[in-house]
């Protein structure tokens, strides 16, 4: 079971704060640049979460416990809708 809580900071920072170190919140380094305009997080499993926001969808992948990410793949949908949710389909 993980002790920590995955968060997306106002200024597109992907945060990773330890549930038994109320004190500890460390930035996760993300490749492929910061999570601009980044609002819903869905996490799809321990290694993946998706990140909503606009101009797109970016799913995030990490292999070291979130010490560190990358941007595999992105999502563009419609540019005059604010997208502020992820949802995970069949999964």
């Amino acid at each position: 079971m993980a002790n920590y809580c995955l968060s997306l900071e106002t200024h597109s920072s992907l945060q990773k704060s330890d549930l038994t170190k109320a004190e500890e919140v460390k930035l996760i380094e993300v490749g492929e640049g910061p999570l601009v305009f980044g609002d819903g997080l869905e996490l799809i499993s321990r290694t993946k979460l998706v990140v909503a926001g606009n101009p797109s969808g970016r799913l995030v992948e990490s292999s070291d416990g979130w010490k560190t990410a990358s941007v595999v793949a992105k999502f563009k949908g419609p540019v005059h809708r604010l997208v502020t949710a992820a949802t995970v389909k069949d999964g």
